[in-house]
């Protein structure tokens, strides 16, 4: 994907200028071997929670390359934080194997509506970088099998930047192969352990260029249409600070729940009772379970209670979408999510 075209200043408007170290202060690709030098060091002498963790990502990404070869892996990235992380991770493990030169194979599943913003950083990136980037339109199932589909080296692996507190992750494993259904490939996940702060410990702490929308109150991205700034990060002014100052990271995806949940606003603002009664009516349900899901209805349960109803009072934030994503992964999903649809949601 060539960006050689586009202008200097076109490549840095989705660029933080926040402290950025000068060695990645350009447009052009970076020094492997900068990145290999001071990305170990964190890994062999800061014996903190990053630094364990930094250790450990380089270890899976050195075993991901020693194991399947580095033209049978590619990267799935998207401009995000998580990504951006990753990528510099593996930047660093390809240079101490000595592929500092070679192009990292990477898909980019697009969506309708992206933030200017993330297009230019990944755009940027790439050349940074060395990305062999292919964009390919979403839903990402099918962008993945299409990906698959048209390479002639066809990849036994890819790397994504998924963590433990993602929407469904929490079961994860550094290495796990595809759901059945999906396109077959392992998926290496070498930052699953890490949490909110090592991610901007790891980018702020080594001054790496990250999305723009970072520095504007942002904590999540998705489309134009269904992200916000964080709410948890509004001062008061009316500005937004900085997403490495975001206090509860249990509101990451705020940004995200936030604009999904106007959809739904005018039903929960009828009342804080109505609320209430509807919660207890899906606990109701949940009583009602087979008994072989019984220990997972009570960690359910628990969940509407201790983190639902204190997150609603609160604010329109991400723990709404979370916990019925979490109701619904149960066997009474299906009664769960109709209880909700026709008396919370409706």
């Amino acid at each position: 994907m060539g960006v050689s075209g586009l202008p200097t200043e076109s490549l840095n408007n989705g660029c933080t200028h926040h402290r950025v170290d000068p060695h990645f202060s350009t447009t052009e690709r970076f020094d492997f071997k900068y990145i290999e030098k001071t990305v170990y060091r964190v890994a062999e002498s800061d014996n903190t929670s990053l630094g364990r963790n930094v250790k450990e990502a380089l270890y899976i990404i050195e075993k991901a390359y020693k194991e399947y070869g580095v033209e049978a892996i590619s990267l799935s990235f998207n401009g995000g934080k998580d990504c951006t992380v990753l990528l510099h991770l593996v930047a660093a493990v390809m240079s101490r194997l000595g592929y500092d030169k070679t192009l990292i194979k990477t898909v980019f599943v697009t969506y309708p509506n992206p933030f200017p913003h993330v297009d230019a950083f990944v755009k940027v990136s790439i050349r940074r970088y060395g990305l062999d980037c292919v964009y390919i339109p979403g839903p990402m199932k099918a962008a993945l099998q299409q990906y698959i589909d048209e390479l002639e080296s066809k990849p036994k692996a890819i790397f994504v930047g998924i963590r433990r507190t993602d929407p469904y992750a929490e079961n994860l494993t550094h290495f796990d192969k595809t759901d059945k259904g999906w396109p077959e490939f392992m998926r290496v996940q070498p930052i699953v352990d890490w949490d909110y702060k090592d991610i901007w410990d790891f980018l702020l702490g080594l001054d790496i260029p990250y999305c723009s929308l970072y520095d504007k109150g942002y904590t999540s991205l998705g489309s134009m249409e269904n992200t916000r700034p964080n709410p948890d990060l509004k001062d008061g002014n009316g500005e937004y600070k900085h997403a490495s100052e975001l206090k509860n990271v249990l509101h990451e995806r705020s940004a995200l729940a936030t604009a999904v949940s106007y959809k739904y606003k005018d039903s929960f603002l009828k009342g804080q009772d109505d609320l209430q009664r509807s919660l207890d009516n899906v606990k109701s349900t949940l009583d009602k379970a087979p008994a072989v899901t019984r220990n997972y209805m009570s960690d359910s349960q628990k969940y509407v209670s201790d983190r639902l109803m204190p997150s609603v009072k609160e604010s329109w934030n991400s723990q709404v979408i979370n916990a019925t994503h979490s109701l619904i992964r149960f066997d009474v999903g299906t009664k769960v999510k109709n209880f909700l649809d026709e008396n919370v949601f409706k």
